[in-house]
């Protein structure tokens, strides 16, 4: 069984990704348990700040998703292996 990781990241969305449920997406996609902590929404921009829970190989992946999508990602923290 790979071990799996937690991650805290602030991701920055653009205006038109606001209603997107792109946290949701990712989750789904790649297996990832994610748990909100913060958020910022308006109707021009939105920042969320989340943990994220899962296989090390699937955390990369979502970032890379929501890279790819343009939404600004800055990794706050990494927790140890679980």
């Amino acid at each position: 069984m790979e071990p799996k990781k937690l991650i805290r990241i602030e991701l920055v969305f653009p205006d038109k990704l606001i209603k997107a449920p792109v946290i949701y997406i990712a989750a789904k996609k790649f297996n990832l348990v994610p748990n909100i902590f913060s958020a910022e929404i308006t109707e021009t921009k939105g920042k969320v700040e989340l943990e994220l829970e899962g296989k090390i190989i699937d955390l990369k992946q979502a970032i890379r998703y929501f890279e790819r999508k343009g939404i600004g990602v800055k990794q706050k923290y990494e927790y140890k292996k679980i």
